[in-house]
């Protein structure tokens, strides 16, 4: 993907969002994907279609630094629910 240019013509970005398996991240997931950004999933559990995706908790330091490796953009569309 190209990278973003400052003055120049918008570009691709590369981007995580983080609960994209859930109803708001799906939509936006595939939002993002159909205005030509490389969106990356990472939820508790794998979106229902074949994206690129981080199946892990949010807490998990290092399997989130892994996921946000070359990302451009980190969207949150999680919630965390109290126990």
């Amino acid at each position: 993907t190209q990278r973003y240019r400052r003055g120049g013509r918008a570009a691709l970005m590369e981007i995580l969002l983080t609960g994209g398996s859930g109803f708001i991240g799906g939509h936006l997931a595939r939002a993002l994907a159909e205005a030509g950004h490389r969106v990356r999933i990472y939820d508790l559990r794998a979106p229902a279609d074949a994206r690129d995706s981080h199946v892990a908790d949010v807490r998990d330091a290092d399997a989130l630094a892994r996921a946000l490796a070359g990302v451009d953009l980190d969207v949150m569309a999680l919630a965390l629910r109290a126990t």
